[in-house]
């Protein structure tokens, strides 16, 4: 499963209340800094900046509170980054075979 999904599974689980990257980090992915769950966190944002509730109020450490919201639902339903990426990659590859 592709990190971005965790984390909005995550999001999906705890819907009552809002994290940010360090919380996140120590809940879903210990082994990963803060500065690398922030930046899965800019990704999903890049994608659709709507997918999650983002506070417009960051602390004055830099953290990002992130809250779920009701697209999550039917973007996970559909396969998430993780489908994004599947799909992707299968294009990348009959572009290679044909060529183009």
């Amino acid at each position: 499963m592709d990190k971005r999904d965790e984390i909005l599974k995550f999001l999906r689980e705890n819907k009552s209340k809002s994290f940010t990257q360090r919380e996140i980090q120590k809940e879903v992915f210990p082994n990963l800094n803060q500065d690398q769950v922030k930046h899965l966190l800019d990704q999903i944002i890049l994608h659709q900046d709507d997918l999650m509730w983002v506070s417009s109020k960051k602390y004055n450490s830099g953290l990002m509170p992130v809250k779920y919201s009701g697209l999550i639902d039917e973007f996970l339903s559909k396969g998430g980054f993780t489908q994004i990426e599947f799909d992707l990659e299968t294009e990348r590859l009959k572009k290679k075979r044909t060529g183009i």
